[in-house]
């Protein structure tokens, strides 16, 4: 009788961990695949030259994903600089990075080698891109 139960436990044990696994490896390959388009979509933004990240509409749950697209922004751009807001201040959580976020002018973009924003909005289903390119100066004359 116990060698019977013991039996059909193992067996619904490994059932379940089938299940877990398929489960669990199907859920990867979403988030992985999610990140490969945000990857992609952030190197595109930055051709080559830094980018700054402005979010907007980022509340309650959905700001911690602020932390998501920076922390990932610097990962795969690294060394080109990436910033969602002033240098100085340390964006190491999702309120900090709100609290110094702004729309930066064009003129602080070029002073921070950085020529590209790609604003994030969360409008309540999804998250929708912006991108804004700020042309380099014309070289001075003399």
């Amino acid at each position: 009788m116990i060698f019977a139960a013991a039996t059909l436990l193992s067996i619904a044990a490994s059932v379940g961990f089938d299940i877990t696994g398929r489960f669990m490896h199907s859920y990867q390959e979403i988030i992985m695949s999610r990140y490969g388009r945000v990857d992609e979509q952030l190197t595109q933004a930055a051709h080559g030259q830094g980018l700054y990240l402005r979010f907007t509409n980022f509340q309650g749950e959905i700001a911690g994903y602020v932390t998501n697209f920076y922390f990932r922004a610097v990962y795969i751009l690294y060394p080109q600089p990436v910033l969602v807001g002033d240098p100085s201040v340390v964006a190491s959580l999702p309120y900090k990075v709100l609290a110094g976020n702004f729309d930066p002018t064009d003129q602080w973009l070029l002073q921070h080698n950085i020529h590209t924003v790609l604003t994030y909005h969360y409008d309540g289903r999804g998250f929708i891109r912006q991108e804004r390119h700020v042309p380099a100066p014309p070289p001075a004359t003399r």
